[in-house]
């Protein structure tokens, strides 16, 4: 277990939330449920292509049928994104799920405007925005923080707001004005990100957005680690012990390894980060197969490693395979059950290099197979025969 203390001179309320830390081998990350609220259907359309893109699967809805749904049901989700805004709108169940803990994207190139003379709620304590004029944000903005390299340029926008950003938010996107295009928020016990144009206007960079984005609101649950209590008062100068149980038979547990996460212990304003580490040991029945894929380059004699290659594993006594990718240093490795065996293994690479075909491979447990792979370059390659001449002429002849 792992034991919250309290040294000081008061009570202490905590919390405790988990982040995924990924795998070493084989990192299997499930897909996220994300609400998508379709007021801007464009916009809305630009979200789900890069929510496809970037594997996450999501719900269309109307605004209506958000504004019905309860705010247990949108808990449910990992996070929601609103696509375009109305103007008329309260933002009572926005701010209802917000209290609630929610995770929340909303980008629309009006919202601002429509807060101009009677700010909301909403949009200046729940965005930590104010609005400062209607075309600020036209053209080339600038990633900030969580969006550090990423660059749209919106100027396809006609009208893209630009504002504040209050003391509890962050920016995230310089305008080319003073003001910012988009800020976060994580405040109480919610997150919420405001971009102030139509999604659909991010200059192609609609899946950079959000691969930063939707990590950012919603981050994996760590399925194979669970605490209990997950929050609590300490009395002063008193402990309170948390329970930690590890899960191996969880379906994201594929592969024997270790296993990353990290806990967040929030209290009095404070975070303290642990890192867990979850190594699963192999079954006794279960070998490894792993190896090195060259690519022999020019000639044959240009050996490298090469990153992304397919390891693709037929077995011949059940139709299950698998499929696995190299390293930056040309590495694979899996765990397999010798029943398994024999094997028939494919290696290839991007257009331009042959498959390589072994057959016959065993997986013997507790053993560690190598089965290494060069991948001959489908290009000519000239020599000469001989490689050098030499001979002696008579001057004038």
């Amino acid at each position: 277990p792992i034991t919250v203390v309290n040294t000081g001179a008061a009570a202490l309320s905590w919390k405790v939330k988990e982040a995924d830390g990924g795998f070493q081998l084989l990192a299997l990350s499930p897909a996220a449920d994300v609400l998508v609220v379709s007021y801007d259907n464009p916009a809305a359309a630009a979200m789900e292509t890069a929510l496809t893109n970037l594997g996450y699967t999501y719900l269309d809805v109307e605004r209506d049928a958000f504004q019905a749904m309860a705010v247990a049901d949108l808990l449910e989700y990992q996070a929601v994104l609103y696509a375009g805004g109305y103007s008329g709108d309260s933002w009572a169940k926005a701010m209802a799920y917000l209290d609630a803990g929610g995770s929340f994207l909303i980008a629309d190139n009006d919202l601002g405007y429509s807060n101009r003379t009677t700010p909301t709620d909403f949009y200046q304590t729940y965005l930590q925005s104010t609005y400062a004029s209607d075309t600020g944000s036209d053209g080339q903005l600038t990633g900030l923080d969580i969006m550090a390299g990423i660059n749209p340029n919106i100027s396809a926008d006609p009208y893209p707001d630009d504002f504040t950003v209050g003391a509890e938010g962050t920016c995230i996107f310089d305008a080319p004005s003073p003001n910012c295009a988009g800020v976060k928020v994580e405040r109480l016990d919610y997150k919420a990100i405001y971009l102030a144009w139509d999604f659909q206007y991010s200059g192609g960079l609609q899946d950079a957005i959000l691969g930063v984005a939707v990590p950012w609101l919603a981050p994996a649950d760590v399925t194979w680690l669970s605490e209990d209590p997950t929050s609590g008062t300490v009395a002063p100068d008193a402990t309170e012990p948390v329970t930690l149980t590890f899960d191996a038979s969880v379906p994201e547990v594929a592969q024997p390894g270790d296993y990353y996460a990290t806990l967040t212990f929030k209290g009095a304003d404070v975070e303290v980060e642990v890192p867990v580490t979850m190594t699963v040991e192999p079954p006794a029945a279960w070998g490894k197969l792993e190896g090195l894929v060259q690519g022999l380059g020019y000639c044959n004699v240009m050996t490298a490693p090469l990153e992304g290659a397919v390891v693709f594993i037929e077995s011949a006594v059940t139709p299950i395979t698998w499929t696995v990718e190299t390293d930056a240093d040309g590495m694979y490795g899996v765990w397999l059950d010798e029943s398994y065996s024999p094997l028939t293994v494919t290696v290839s690479y991007e257009g331009g290099y042959e498959a390589q075909v072994f057959t016959d491979v065993a997986i013997i447990s507790g053993t560690v197979t190598t089965l290494n792979a060069n991948l001959i370059w489908l290009q000519p390659c000239i020599v000469t025969d001989p490689d050098a001449l030499a001979l002696s002429v008579l001057m004038g002849t």
